[in-house]
């Protein structure tokens, strides 16, 4: 799903199961969703914060081990593709055409009887997605159930484990079975033998080294910075350590590039009018050699620097010496034509001054916050909205 197609399944698919959600504490609905395009589209995310719904990207590529839907699809398909056969199959044994339409979708996934065949389908929603299905699909998962957070979806064989992890379930048969491997090839070794040869030992997930390098902390500008770095859904989830796409660093992350954007353009202006004021200094004993000498005095170097007092800074743009010699005498004549005494040198841009350094020192050093960010206009809006519409 792209942007608007994921903000149109909240709308339409989960708000409307929570009417009385809400961002406070006890009322906010926790969504997990997989990290498929659409889930970064911020005026999304701001409506989802505002409403209470906060959601939770999982880990890239795991969602067959880490999302509780998932866990109810295998049966749901099942039940879908046997369906499906039964119908098309009768429909063959009986030489009818069947019509892959909207009626025969809905059939095959709430069941029914197929008016054309006679054949009777069962509901794969009603099987597949049961209250008894769901409770084994939440204790598949152990990420919230009536146990409390289990982590029961480590255990799936999908899941690699090196044994040193402390945090997983199985970190003490792991050990255990070290133990057992250390203490064997030890004997083997006194004995005589190459125990050597049969020593196992877990070696350190090299993942979660990078992890526990890279989490950070919450609400600081380490973490703010390090999300603007992060353009995968995966290295996002390492920075924050799997937090939620509508928490505060996420929306000053995206405030602070565009103010890593505009204090690049300052920086950039800097830089210019800087160079500007060089080559105006520069320039002025050279205009007043020419005034004082004359044309013939001035060296092609002298040239040079009323061009680039002159605004033209590229060298292939000043040409030989000849062409050099020709645009100072253009310059010369337009600036006569206007009134002046000569060739005029004036600043081609502002000079930069200690308020504008100021300035500038000031928008690096800014810290934002909340208040800075979309979620807090998109929050002003709708209040403004909610005013108008009390006040019809």
């Amino acid at each position: 799903m792209n942007n608007v197609e994921f903000d149109s399944y909240l709308d339409n698919g989960i708000y409307p199961l929570y009417p009385d959600m809400e961002d406070v504490p006890g009322k906010r609905v926790c969504g997990k969703v997989d990290s498929g395009p659409g889930r970064e589209f911020y005026e999304m995310l701001c409506k989802a914060r505002f409403c209470g719904l906060y959601l939770f990207p999982s880990l890239p590529n795991a969602t067959s081990v880490s999302q509780e839907t998932d866990q109810n699809y295998g049966l749901f398909k099942s039940i879908v593709r046997r369906n499906l056969e039964d119908v098309s199959t009768e429909a063959f044994e009986q030489r009818k055409e069947i019509e892959l339409g909207a009626s025969l979708m809905g059939l095959i996934c709430f069941g029914g009887s197929h008016d054309d065949t006679g054949v009777i389908c069962r509901s794969a929603v009603d099987e597949g997605f049961s209250e008894e299905r769901n409770n084994d699909s939440w204790n598949k998962i152990g990420a919230a159930e009536c146990n409390g957070i289990t982590m029961k979806c480590l255990e799936s064989k999908k899941v690699r484990h090196d044994g040193t992890d402390k945090d997983n379930p199985n970190y003490d048969m792991y050990q255990d079975i070290q133990s057992k491997n250390s203490y064997s090839t030890r004997q083997l070794t006194v004995m005589g033998y190459k125990g050597q040869l049969l020593q196992a030992t877990f070696k350190e997930d090299k993942i979660k080294a990078k992890q526990s390098s890279t989490v950070t902390v919450e609400n600081t500008r380490e973490r703010q910075e390090a999300l603007l770095q992060a353009k995968t859904h995966g290295a996002k989830f390492h920075v924050t350590g799997g937090n939620h796409a509508t928490a505060d660093d996420l929306f000053i992350s995206a405030k602070l590039a565009n103010k890593s954007a505009q204090t690049k353009k300052l920086e950039k202006d800097k830089a210019a009018r800087l160079e500007a004021t060089k080559n105006h200094e520069a320039a002025i004993p050279v205009v007043e050699k020419l005034k004082t000498k004359g044309e013939k005095k001035l060296s092609d170097k002298d040239h040079e620097i009323i061009l680039k007092a002159k605004g033209i800074q590229s060298s292939s743009k000043m040409g030989n010496k000849a062409n050099k010699l020709s645009l100072v005498k253009d310059f010369t004549s337009k600036d006569v034509e206007a009134g002046k005494e000569g060739l005029s040198i004036t600043p081609e841009l502002k000079p930069w001054t200690h308020a504008d350094e100021a300035q500038l020192i000031i928008e690096i050093n800014k810290l934002l916050t909340m208040k800075d960010t979309a979620y807090a206009r998109f929050k002003q809006q709708k209040k403004k909205d909610a005013e108008l519409a009390y006040k019809k």
